[in-house]
């Protein structure tokens, strides 16, 4: 098959919905499909790897910069005769979808309660009437709707019950295909490098170790992640933190300082070596207000660590509570976060929970994943 691939950045460190698609390029390529890339920038290697087409770029105003893709990618997608055009947000023609950002509607409220009352309500009022998001919104809905789109892929059930809320798309019509990730590289036999990467950030290795991964610590959480943690520390437990991604440091730094955990907390900006990391850590803490499917989480049951997250993650539908971890109901429960971070510090517990997650993780390889998207591909072309 011709296939094209789109977002507007294929650079595999931006995020989940980049690192899926470049892994997704690969298996596709790997399996003889003649693959396309359509972005504004690529990771240098791509160019090489696959046919490489850039769009036209908007930098200014930004409001229109993701419109402006979307016109000029629509321009150029007609000029090759594509199998499969699979548009994952941000485009206007598709003729498979897979929304990897989730709902925009969804987004927009679960994004606006991530900010204190009485603020919340002002930035659900300010976003809906703020013009980028206006176009999101609009583009979303258009896509989805478009009767030239054969199917719809859900990365989660989370996502295709807000499909089916917000867009009222029928049921039949979405399939659900939870996300990849690659299982050899996210593996429990990186843990050999747990006593390296551990010393590169001066934390002894019976120390207990949270890890928390995001590029947006609003969104995800890492303020109350820090509560549970101050309070934790308070009643005497010796535990860490890394926080892994970009996001505004120094802003939690000098709340983790406030709080008194200032000492426990490593922030390591952007990692080349997530396998590692991951699998130097005890347990991954993802409370996040949305989600549509977190690669994060999932590479972590990929590294055999158990994960709490919370039902506001679409990835909370492969946990099954005391199993591969924990599900939460709300990001600022601090006494069910400390609760379900507290259970464990039993080493047995934790092993088990590991286990269980590499269990799961195994059905949801990158392979599989693939697998069944070009069965898709096959089975409505």
């Amino acid at each position: 098959m011709k296939i094209a691939l789109s977002i507007e950045y294929f650079i595999e460190k931006r995020g989940g919905a980049e690192r899926y698609l470049v892994d997704l390029a690969h298996r596709l390529k790997k399996h003889g499909h003649e693959v396309h890339l359509f972005s504004k920038k690529f990771d240098p290697e791509l160019s090489k790897l696959f046919y490489a087409h850039p769009v036209k770029n908007l930098a200014f105003p930004s409001f229109l910069s993701r419109l402006f893709f979307a016109y000029h990618h629509k321009k150029m997608i007609g000029v090759d005769d594509f199998d499969v055009i699979l548009g994952v947000g941000g485009t206007l023609v598709a003729n498979f979808v897979q929304l990897h950002g989730g709902v925009h509607n969804s987004w927009l409220i679960k994004d606006a309660n991530s900010y204190p009352f009485p603020l919340n309500i002002w930035k659900l009022i300010e976003r809906r009437i703020n013009p980028k998001q206006v176009i999101n919104g609009w583009m979303e809905k258009k896509l989805t709707k478009n009767y030239k789109v054969k199917r719809i892929i859900a990365i989660s059930d989370m996502v295709k019950k807000d499909l089916i809320r917000f867009y009222k798309i029928p049921e039949e019509k979405i399939d659900v295909i939870y996300n990849g990730v690659d299982i050899n590289r996210f593996h429990p036999t990186m843990r050999v490098f747990r006593e390296e990467v551990r010393n590169r950030y001066n934390i002894p290795l019976e120390k207990f170790l949270i890890i928390f991964m995001a590029n947006n610590f609003r969104l995800k959480g890492l303020k109350y992640l820090l509560l549970a943690i101050g309070e934790l520390s308070r009643e005497g437990e010796d535990i860490y933190l890394f926080v892994v991604g970009k996001g505004k440091v120094e802003r939690y730094k000098r709340f983790a300082k406030k709080i008194g955990i200032k000492e426990r907390i490593i922030f390591t900006g952007n990692i080349t070596d997530p396998e590692k990391v991951l699998a130097a850590a005890d347990i991954l803490v993802h409370p996040t207000f949305y989600d549509a499917c977190s690669l994060t989480v999932i590479e972590a049951m990929a590294s055999g660590i158990p994960v709490i997250t919370t039902k506001y993650n679409g990835a909370s539908g492969l946990i099954t509570d005391g199993k591969e971890g924990f599900v939460i109901d709300s990001p600022k429960d601090i006494s069910q976060l400390k609760q379900k971070i507290r259970y464990f510090f039993d080493i047995e517990k934790r092993i088990s929970s590991g286990n269980m997650a590499r269990k799961k993780a195994e059905s949801l390889s990158i392979d599989i994943n693939c697998k069944k998207i070009m069965e898709l591909f096959q089975r409505w072309l």
